[in-house]
């Protein structure tokens, strides 16, 4: 599925792939897509990483791919 645009994300408890800045601009694009969601009582997009979860400034998602069935 090609990349769409944030706007067009959910903004609830799904988790989705994204891809953009990192909240700062000192620490630049992301190398690639990381799963996150919106957080609505931090009113911010936020992904998963060894720390915990941090936020994010995506400008595309993609949704979770279904895993394959064997």
């Amino acid at each position: 599925m090609p990349e769409q645009p944030i706007d067009t994300a959910p903004q609830d408890a799904t988790l989705i792939l994204l891809w953009g800045q990192y909240w700062s601009d000192e620490q630049g694009m992301m190398k690639s897509p990381l799963v996150g969601q919106w957080s609505a009582p931090n009113n911010r997009w936020e992904v998963f990483g060894p720390g915990g979860r941090f936020g994010v400034r995506p400008s595309v998602w993609w949704p979770l791919p279904i895993p394959s069935q064997r």
